[in-house]
């Protein structure tokens, strides 16, 4: 292609582009927008991982064996229980006089 169909299809593309201005706002929008969505998805899936856990606080452990035969009308939570050690991803937890490691996904802050 040479001469006037080129000068054409150039003028063209350069009419659909948009404005850089209205592609950085939009880019602005976008990623704010992304970034409230993950907050509110990491407060649904993890929500003991932002509260702060401390030596001596007392939380409530889930009742896993609450999906077995029988068990929908057990209570779902099980507790409070005095915490003795945390860790990254796990609390220790004086459970029945002895001592139990649980993941904090599992445990709910009194």
């Amino acid at each position: 292609m040479s001469g006037p169909e080129t000068t054409r299809l150039k003028n063209s593309l350069i009419s659909c582009r948009k404005p850089k201005s209205l592609i950085a706002t939009k880019l602005e929008n976008t990623s704010h927008s992304q970034t409230l969505m993950k907050q509110q998805y990491d407060k649904k899936l993890h929500p003991i991982a932002f509260s702060k856990i401390e030596n001596g606080d007392n939380v409530l452990i889930e009742n896993m064996y609450r999906n077995k035969k029988g068990g929908k009308l057990q209570d779902r939570w099980l507790g409070p229980y005095p915490v003795t050690k945390v860790n990254r991803t796990t609390v220790q937890v004086l459970r029945n006089h002895s001592l139990q490691l649980v993941k904090r996904s599992r445990l709910k802050h009194l």
